[in-house]
Parts: structure tokens; C-alpha cells; sequence
């Protein structure tokens, strides 16, 4: 059986018992991570958890795809990531730059959180690079800025991602060695169970085929 492919859950011609359970598996197991995301994004909008910065909520920030981003509005988080030890938004500076990542091949995006003028998070949605197997994505460079963290903003960015995804994947996975974010991860649904090679994370996308 492929853990990965949800299409498999159901074998052909089986029972119309066997892929409504199937379908009712998928459902409560998407509803459980987009309802977590939904929550946290109403308890911040109703201003029950607040970060260090006095009177900035959900609502001030704004998620949107870019399709051809200046490179030089993200330097502030590189060097934020850097501080911190982390290296991986310097790699998508410098993939950018390069054209070796622009996120702009089929089933690719790429999102920015903004505060106003200012860029404070960022995440991407590749083809999964380590897989042969059309159906996977892959989550890429969550960063958040440190200031503007506990708002909410990393769980917006990945709620885009997953809503874009759905549309080209049935699976999506990532890669952290970090603690928190692999409980982060965790939390909004994703399982660390049977993972593909090249991964710690996965999230399944789509319902089994009627």
C-alpha cells in the first residue's frame, strides 16, 4: 500500500462503503487542519492573543502571491534568518536571483506576508524536487520575522499554500529539523508517519476517487 497516495486507500471496483469511509477519513483530516488555522485566525482577530507589539492583530497583515518579487524587499528577512542561524532564506534570495527557484513552473507559488510596506514572512510551494511522482508538493522557506511572530502570519502563509496546492497535489510535504516548527506543523495536521524519503512532514490533499 502507498502511504502517500490517497488514491490508494480504495481499491478498484471495492465497496461504496469502503470510499465513503475513505472520503470521511479525508474530510475529517483536512476540516482538522484548516479548522485549527480558522481558530487561531479568529482568536487573533478577536484580540485574545497579542505579541509584544501593542495594538497589531491578525487583520493588519496581508497574504498575498507574488509571481515576480524584488529581490531586495526580502533582505531584511535574510538577514533576520541569518541571526537566528538559519540559512535557508538566503538560499531562496540567492535561487531567485539566479533563476535556479523562481516558484513559477506548474503547480509553484510563492507568498509574502506584508505590514504595510513591509515584507515579514514568506513561503513557497515547489514540485517536490525529491520525488519522481507528479501528485507531491512540497512546502519550501517558511520564515517569519521574529517581531511579528504569535500573530498568526506563518499559519496564514501555509493556509495559502495548502489551498494552492490542492488544486495540482495530493500530497505536500516539507523538511525542519526544527523543533518548533515541527510542532507547528504537527498541530495544523500535518503527520510525521510513513514519510516519503527526503521529508520529516506530510499532509494529504485529496479525496479518494469515487
Amino acid at each position: 500500500m502507498n502511504h502517500f497516495d490517497v488514491n490508494s486507500n480504495v481499491a478498484k471496483g471495492g465497496a461504496n462503503s469502503r470510499a465513503i469511509s475513505a472520503r470521511l477519513l479525508y474530510d475529517d483530516t483536512v476540516a482538522y487542519a484548516f479548522g485549527i488555522l480558522c481558530n487561531r485566525a479568529e482568536e487573533l482577530n478577536n484580540g485574545s492573543i497579542w505579541n509584544e507589539m501593542e495594538g497589531v492583530n491578525l487583520a493588519d497583515f496581508l497574504v498575498t502571491e507574488v509571481k515576480d518579487i524584488n529581490v531586495d524587499d526580502i533582505h531584511d528577512l535574510v538577514l533576520e534568518s541569518e541571526k537566528e542561524g538559519f540559512r535557508f532564506v538566503r538560499r531562496l534570495y540567492d535561487d531567485y536571483v539566479s533563476g535556479e527557484n523562481r516558484f513559477d513552473r506548474d503547480g509553484e507559488a510563492l507568498f509574502v506576508a506584508h505590514l504595510m510596506d513591509q515584507i515579514v514572512g514568506i513561503c513557497g510551494l515547489n514540485q517536490d524536487p525529491y520525488s519522481q511522482i507528479s501528485y507531491m508538493g512540497r512546502v519550501r522557506r517558511l520564515y517569519v520575522h521574529p517581531e511579528f511572530r504569535k500573530y498568526g502570519v506563518g499559519s496564514q502563509l501555509v493556509s495559502n499554500v495548502i489551498l494552492e496546492a490542492k488544486r495540482f497535489y495530493a500530497t505536500l510535504t516539507l523538511r525542519t529539523d526544527n523543533p518548533v516548527a515541527d510542532q507547528f506543523y504537527r498541530t495544523i495536521g500535518f503527520s510525521t508517519v510513513h514519510v516519503p524519503d527526503n521529508a520529516t512532514h506530510w499532509l494529504s490533499l485529496n479525496p479518494v476517487n469515487e
